[in-house]
């Protein structure tokens, strides 16, 4: 494994872990203690030196730049240089001292996180062994009874198994981010265009909509965040296809995306449609036919007629916003096979390595053959599910349709009869979408799909996400 900033202490660090795994290889004859705990306590203590060596270099780059911040602080006002010449050759003996620890510290890093990523590829089978042994005790538990019938007990069997894969990954996925947790989030810098104005207007959304370090009730306190939200709550116009439609735009360019923000871009339209093209837009049609027959109870059709539901919205604006629904889910959907995440990111630094210079590449399939891994996790079943529901939206648009038309000898145009059709239609299939509104909530999210949580800083670059210590 070629690792960069190769010191000959980097290499003697790197042999003792080889040594180390060898050693623990050849003495696992030893009946008294496994093999595989003692390759992780060995990778335990390579982590614990690789750790302590980085914070004493550390410790002593900033010795050094302090030390040299009080030399150069003795200088003249007239002509700013060191006063004397013992002065100068401190200076520049701190000088190339800081230089060479500035490069051990990165080498030290770098041998920290190789040491933190052999910690987890060793410790694997290990946590692996401890979670069957948690599913074998909790199915004992859940089957206890000695008169449970048969079926019933394999049908607990078959949930436990059922749920404990996802726990598994969560586990998996928290003691990675734990472990190879970044704390260099606001120093990165997000990507450059020679359009400054749309980076600019990217940089500023994605800061306030989908910001790495603050939560729901955080966000709540941004008026930005605010403001976007409301506007999407507005179910006339396409207002919240508007809005969606440039989220994704920001998050799909410059590329590559990353896989957390497009499916949670997913999440978030789908969510988003139920609550203001079902609960809000049905609400707002009750509320229109209330007012007709309360206050215009005399001439009723012809109230609904011109008044009516359909006619809070253009057909153009309601074709948009009904299409728009299944189309922008669709167009993160496909984007999922060319996105990043960065757990990858991490391991390619923690390995030495230099990430490819292509940006748009397919890394994976969106899903397996079985529907619970690739990049998505299981939501591709949930979009399955929401076109046959767009699918169902659009026969019964159809049928209603057609017996409309036939109403020839009424006053009201069949482009009447369209737009109230096409109305009540987006309102059943935004109905159909409750299931993703669920998803939507941050621990069945994390269930769902199992991609690690991601944000965007002040510089607009896509960081793991990490709430601020109180």
């Amino acid at each position: 494994m070629h690792l960069p900033f190769r010191s000959s202490a980097t290499s003697r660090a790197i042999s003792m872990s080889e040594e180390g795994v060898v050693e623990s290889d050849a003495e696992s004859s030893d009946t008294d203690s496994p093999p595989q705990k003692r390759i992780v306590g060995k990778a335990v203590q390579n982590l614990f030196w690789a750790d302590m060596k980085h914070r004493l270099v550390k410790k002593s780059r900033h010795l050094a730049l302090a030390t040299r911040t009080l030399l150069q602080a003795h200088t003249t006002s007239s002509s700013a240089r060191l006063t004397n010449k013992f002065d100068k050759r401190v200076a520049g003996r701190l000088n190339s001292f800081e230089k060479h620890l500035g490069k051990h510290t990165k080498e030290t890093s770098l041998l920290r996180e190789h040491a933190k990523l052999k910690l987890l590829e060793t410790s694997a089978p290990l946590r692996a062994e401890f979670m069957q042994k948690l599913r074998k005790l909790m199915k004992e538990r859940a089957t206890a009874d000695p008169d449970m019938w048969d079926c019933v007990k394999g049908c607990y069997e078959s949930v436990i198994d059922i749920i404990w894969e996802d726990v598994e990954k969560e586990i998996e996925l928290n003691v990675e981010l734990a472990l190879l947790k970044s704390a260099e989030c606001q120093e990165l810098s997000g990507p450059s265009s020679t359009w400054s104005c749309y980076c600019w207007l990217r940089r500023t959304v994605l800061r306030h909509y989908l910001p790495y370090d603050r939560s729901l009730f955080g966000k709540l306190t941004d008026p930005l965040y605010v403001a976007l939200t409301l506007i999407m709550l507005i179910p006339n116009a396409g207002f919240r296809v508007s809005v969606l439609s440039l989220i994704l735009t920001f998050i799909l360019f410059p590329g590559p995306p990353d896989e957390f923000q497009l499916i949670n871009f997913i999440l978030l339209s789908k969510g988003t449609q139920f609550i203001t093209g079902g609960l809000v837009s049905m609400s707002q049609g009750a509320v229109i036919y209330f007012k007709c027959f309360t206050w215009h109870d005399a001439d009723l059709g012809q109230c609904i007629s011109e008044h009516g539901p359909g006619r809070v919205s253009s057909l153009a604006g309601a074709m948009a916003d009904y299409l728009g629904s299944i189309v922008l889910v669709w167009i993160a959907f496909l984007a999922l096979p060319y996105s990043r995440e960065h757990r990858e990111e991490k391991r390619v630094a923690a390995l030495g390595r230099s990430r490819p210079a292509t940006g748009f590449e397919p890394r994976a399939v969106t899903e397996s053959k079985d529907g619970k891994g690739g990049r998505g996790g299981r939501l591709a079943m949930l979009l399955r599910y929401d076109v046959s529901c767009f699918a169902l939206s659009l026969f019964v648009l159809f049928l209603l349709t057609l017996s409309t038309m036939e109403l020839r000898e009424r006053e009201v145009t069949p482009l009447r009869h369209l737009q109230e059709n096409i109305f009540w239609c987006k309102v059943l299939y935004s109905l159909l979408s409750m299931p993703f509104s669920l998803f939507t909530i941050q621990p069945l999210q994390q269930v769902l799909t199992h991609a690690a949580p991601t944000g965007f800083n002040s510089l607009g670059a896509c960081v793991p996400f990490n709430l601020p210590e109180s």
